[in-house]
């Protein structure tokens, strides 16, 4: 039997990720540009999206990120950075994503009444995936992942680091390695804090008409996102920027820690 509550749950989660949509493509009706300019624009403007009814209009800048003017006259310029690993191999990067990808379209194929949102990280050991076996490997992953979700015993790759799924409005798997933060800390947040502060005094000097500025850290959602709400320093962060978010954007979740 179909669980009611897990079919409420789900479409509640379209419903409200078919509203953020709708609010994004209002700002930004023809964004054509690449991947990382959009998902830099996804992120704050799902950030965003609890002001929306507040909002007057929102711009896509550069120096700051976002220029977003309120109903009742404020403007607020928004710097947006991604807390993730720079230490990154780019070719294993694309080899894991190609795999993720053929991985993705499997399950579908094998699974169609299952929609999961997958996050997997890679081991740190782990080589390069050959193109000629992606096909042994993907059947490997999109399996493993089905029986891992179904609470069905299995036997974990030695090549995945860490799982994590929940239920979503359709099938899709991400590669978490590229930006996976092993042990979130307070030193890593200053360490981007520091970077984007660097900034702002050329900001304010060429935008004297913006009131504050905020400055939005997204985490990927990896297992150490999960544990935000338990991260003791909100409102402990000292910084020159009026106000900075951790946000954790696949389920809303936003600590003020200035």
């Amino acid at each position: 039997m179909v669980n009611k509550d897990f079919i409420k749950r789900i479409k509640e989660m379209k419903d409200r990720e078919k509203e953020i949509h709708e609010f994004i493509y209002s700002y930004f009706p023809n964004e054509t540009t690449g991947k990382e300019r959009w998902s830099e624009i996804y992120s704050v403007m799902k950030f965003l999206y609890n002001k929306h009814q507040q909002i007057k209009s929102v711009e896509k800048n550069e120096s700051p990120d976002f220029i977003v003017t309120f109903k009742s006259g404020e403007k607020i310029g928004i710097e947006h950075t991604m807390i993730k690993n720079d230490n990154i191999v780019l070719g294993k990067i694309e080899s894991t994503n190609a795999l993720l990808e053929k991985a993705t379209r499997l399950f579908r194929k094998k699974y169609p009444e299952d929609n999961v949102l997958v996050n997997i990280s890679f081991s740190d050991n782990y080589v390069l995936f050959k193109k000629e076996e992606s096909d042994i490997y993907a059947t490997e992953i999109a399996d493993y992942v089905y029986n891992y979700y179904s609470k069905r015993q299995c036997n974990k790759p030695d090549y995945i680091k860490n799982l994590r799924i929940s239920p979503h409005s359709c099938v899709s798997f991400h590669n978490q390695t590229c930006w996976f933060v092993e042990n979130l800390s307070r030193d890593i947040i200053q360490k981007r804090l520091y970077k984007k502060e660097e900034k702002l005094p050329n900001y304010k000097k060429h935008n004297p008409d913006i009131n504050y500025y905020w400055l939005v850290m997204v985490l990927a959602p990896t297992p150490t996102s999960y544990d935000i709400e338990y991260f003791d320093l909100e409102g402990q962060m000292q910084s020159d920027f009026d106000k900075i978010f951790l946000y954790r954007s696949f389920d809303n979740k936003v600590v003020c820690v200035k």
